[in-house]
């Protein structure tokens, strides 16, 4: 109670959740229990005002071999405090930059409907890259600058796995090897 981390705590004015919706509800009974004795408070999170952020339509929290309505009910919309947070939307996607029709696909299928309840998605020609190499040279254009760490900071490749950041950081790093 009387360590650094609990004083940081205590005089935190607003805590910022990132990327709640991967989040079990048990974390926020963790913190919640956490906040009250730290803060010496009865209130939820210990009184603190608590903002919690993220897309229900991406990843939700990992429940070892469980099953689709396990992963589900383990989300903190089915928790005991959702009920009690009030709830907010963002109303334009920066991601989209002014591309319409490529903001209503991604709403499609965050909502599953662009395969009809079907486990796999058809992705419009032109969005997958023909190879590897084409996506890198979309991605990291070979304009830019190879000592200038900032350019390349600005542009990602995103993976859904580990595995697949080493695997995809790996062959990002032989390909600009071998053509530079």
């Amino acid at each position: 109670m009387q360590s650094r981390k609990a004083q940081t705590l205590r005089a935190a004015s607003l805590i910022v959740w990132d990327e709640a919706s991967m989040s079990p509800t048990s974390q926020l009974r963790v913190a919640d229990r956490l906040l009250r004795d730290v803060m010496n408070a009865y209130a939820p999170f210990g009184g603190k005002p608590v903002l919690f952020a993220g897309d229900f339509r991406q990843t939700l929290p990992i429940v070892k071999r469980g099953s689709r309505a396990q992963i589900v009910s383990a989300t903190i919309r089915h928790g005991v405090y959702w009920v009690s947070m009030e709830k907010y939307s963002l109303e334009r996607n920066m991601r989209a930059d002014g591309d319409q029709p490529f903001a209503d696909w991604l709403l499609q299928l965050g909502a599953g409907s662009l395969n009809k309840g079907l486990e796999y998605v058809t992705i419009k020609v032109g969005a997958v890259s023909e190879s590897f190499a084409c996506l890198l040279d979309f991605v990291y254009p070979r304009a830019m600058s190879l000592n200038n760490v900032r350019d390349y900071a600005k542009h990602i490749v995103l993976c859904v796995t580990n595995d697949e950041c080493k695997n995809i950081n790996d062959q990002v790093l032989l390909h600009y090897t071998l053509h530079v």
